[in-house]
């Protein structure tokens, strides 16, 4: 890129879901080696945790102590998640008070046993790997940054903001499948409604839907970080399956990582 041609943002964030971001090549941290269970468990909590996957950060640790861990997102994450190579975003320092330890739920499938199973798959909401936590940036947490474009930001942003509804829309379609075919289970949490939460889903995709077509131009929704699911990666083809894990943030019922960004330009101070 000519560096003539590059103008300066600020680059603004708000967090929809709760987002995992964490570095593929660094390890986790293990029960009995970085942590016991009294240190997690201080607010009278009783759960069992053996790996903690860590947020972004910056350094290393020896041991898990949240307090003292300096966070932060990735400017070519961000950058990653919006797919456009003419765009350039700094590192966004993330406040420790803003990273919480969540347990993952799946929309998994889990084969029924006995004559009911009749060779179906069957579909069921539950906790993913019940001694994993992962460290992520809460829901309607908001943060900035420098960035820098070559060309036209808003064209940018509606390329992201399209690719964002077609995967909500996939995700939608599949959700319909499995209500309609009938292919829930009644395995794992039986205090969880499986339908009802797919359904509360479909609900919040339409609401979401509806907020990405009354965005600003200046703005759009992406999916930042992991654990996503195959549906959410990328835009399919129609006659592509729609299949794969789906991911769910329990709080809100969202997929995890719904970000909101805004490019605002600005001169240098």
């Amino acid at each position: 890129m000519h560096t003539k041609n590059i103008e300066k943002y600020c680059c603004r964030i708000t967090t929809y879901s709760t987002v995992a971001l964490s570095p593929r090549g660094q390890a986790g941290y293990y029960e009995g080696i970085h942590f016991n269970q009294a240190d997690i468990n201080k607010e009278g909590e009783e759960r069992k945790i053996s790996i903690i996957y860590p947020f972004y950060q910056y350094g290393c640790y020896k041991e898990y102590s949240p307090e003292h861990t300096q966070y932060y997102i990735p400017g070519s994450s961000i950058k990653g998640a919006i797919g456009s190579s003419d765009l350039g975003i700094d590192d966004m320092p993330v406040k420790y008070k803003d990273i919480k330890l969540r347990k993952l739920y799946k929309v998994q499938y889990a084969s029924e046993t006995g004559e009911a199973a009749e060779n179906k798959k069957k579909v069921k909401f539950d906790e993913f790997f019940k001694q994993l936590e992962i460290e992520m940036l809460n829901r309607d947490v908001s943060l900035s940054g420098d960035a820098f474009c070559k060309g036209d930001p808003e064209l940018v942003l509606s390329k992201a903001k399209s690719n964002t509804e077609q995967k909500l829309l996939q995700l939608d379609k599949r959700l319909k499948e499995i209500i309609e075919n009938d292919i829930i289970g009644t395995e794992g949490d039986d205090t969880t409604n499986t339908k009802g939460v797919l359904l509360e889903v479909r609900g919040k995709i339409k609401e979401m839907m509806y907020q990405s077509q009354n965005l600003g131009k200046n703005s759009a929704f992406i999916f930042l970080g992991g654990y996503k699911g195959l549906l959410l990666s990328k835009v399919y083809g129609d006659a592509d399956p729609l299949n794969g894990g789906i991911y769910i943030d329990r709080e809100n019922n969202l997929p995890h990582g719904l970000v909101k960004i805004s490019l605002e330009r600005r001169s240098d101070d």
